[in-house]
């Protein structure tokens, strides 16, 4: 994808033959360029799944026919747990990001936690979320004997230094998953993976291009640009979301 990028970027700054921007320049306002992408429309979904309490894999597996089964024993994605921790509170976003990198190649790390689900047991329910100064205004306030199953949770810091906090504080081992938004890891060669998904890849010309004009101070040109990848990014969220039925037959 670099080189396609690379050249794509290029045809808009009517520079093939690199007589004004070096290589160099090109790459590093292609990779602010996708991070703006990931940050602007949460495109790198990734569900970050535990075992099951009873050794399954609950991580949804790649393949199609024969492939991995939801919930089943040795699924070839692997069978690393992604647990609670007894008398932990909160979770850095790097307890997560190791797992992210080992199942998604060209993905550097988490960005935002959208939810949180904890095992109960039998069940798996999807935590409440609270923003943080309440949390600790209407929850934290109770300090003693409060381990249980988690049924709050809140996200503390910004960007990738983000943490996950869970009230009451988990009184036992338990499985988690994390639905999260993440940044791509950067492009430097092109053997290297993309993880923005099409159609979101489209937009990150423009926005290079956008960089690209604003170093050399042609406010004029990088403005045009910031209006076309704007319309990109419109058009690709309107692409993968075209909307859904969410009852086809309700009761009457």
């Amino acid at each position: 994808m670099l080189a396609d990028y690379t050249f794509d970027v290029r045809d808009l700054l009517r520079d093939q033959n690199a007589q004004f921007f070096s290589t160099t320049a090109i790459t590093r306002y292609i990779n602010r360029a996708r991070s703006q992408v990931a940050q602007d429309t949460a495109c790198i979904r990734i569900l970050v799944a535990g075992g099951s309490p009873y050794g399954a894999d609950a991580t949804v597996g790649t393949a199609v026919v024969g492939g991995a089964v939801p919930g089943a024993i040795g699924n070839p994605i692997g069978t690393t747990v992604f647990n609670t921790i007894p008398g932990q509170e909160y979770y850095p976003y790097s307890y997560a990001n190791p797992l992210i990198a080992q199942q998604n190649a060209g993905v550097k790390g988490i960005l935002d936690v959208c939810s949180v689900s904890v095992s109960w047991g039998s069940t798996r329910p999807t935590l409440n979320w609270m923003p943080w100064e309440e949390l600790q205004a209407y929850a934290r306030a109770w300090n003693v004997n409060n381990q249980n199953y988690p049924s709050i949770f809140s996200t503390m810091g910004a960007g990738e230094t983000g943490q996950v906090w869970l009230y009451p504080i988990p009184g036992t081992v338990a499985e988690m998953e994390w639905l999260c938004s993440c940044a791509p890891a950067a492009l430097y060669t092109d053997s290297d993976p993309e993880a923005l998904p099409r159609p979101f890849t489209d937009a990150v010309k423009w926005y290079a291009a956008k960089l690209a004009y604003e170093s050399s101070q042609r406010w004029s040109s990088a403005s045009i640009m910031n209006e076309e990848y704007d319309r990109h990014i419109r058009l690709a969220c309107a692409a993968e979301n075209r909307g859904k039925v969410p009852e086809w037959y309700p009761e009457y």
